[in-house]
């Protein structure tokens, strides 16, 4: 009967408490996966703001580069000022801001009133993969917004990520 009873506290209780948690654990999704290159297609609207297009000139094409640990996301572009962005995914939404305004390129004097925002939906409904979104510089005010639709970079057949 001692045995019985130390064999149910000592295998039945681990079982128990395994079974728990895979049972809370069931309505848990994990966040959408964005981490990789996209192609940056900028709205033309921005054409004719000098200051926004100095933020925004590069050499063709314009590429977002999506770091992601869980919902946490690095975004950096590969223009010519290094924009990055650290922000968050939440369901199919994106949403960053420049990070270290006194350490980021895009900063002459280093303070927060050059904020750049980085907003954008997930839209897997039409072939590959798209953000549709929005950056805003606070440096630009002519534009308020720049809009800008990013395709996710498709992988070569051998290529493994």
């Amino acid at each position: 009967m001692k045995i019985l009873i130390h064999y149910l506290l000592l295998v039945g209780l681990p079982v128990l408490g395994v079974l728990g948690v895979l049972r809370v654990g069931q309505s848990l999704r994990p966040p959408v996966s964005v981490s990789g290159p996209w192609t940056v297609e900028v709205s033309r609207q921005v054409m004719g703001y000098s200051s926004c297009e100095d933020q925004l000139r590069q050499s063709e094409p314009l590429v977002l580069s999506i770091s992601q640990s869980g919902p946490h996301l690095t975004l950096s572009f590969n223009n010519k000022k290094k924009i990055n962005l650290e922000g968050e995914i939440e369901s199919t939404m994106v949403n960053a801001r420049s990070h270290h305004p006194a350490t980021n390129p895009v900063s002459d004097q280093g303070n927060s009133s050059d904020a750049i925002h980085l907003y954008a939906t997930i839209d897997r409904q039409a072939g590959p993969e798209r953000l549709l979104g929005a950056l805003s510089f606070s440096k630009c005010p002519a534009a308020p917004e720049i809009n800008f639709v990013a395709t996710r970079q498709v992988r070569s057949k051998g290529e493994v990520r």
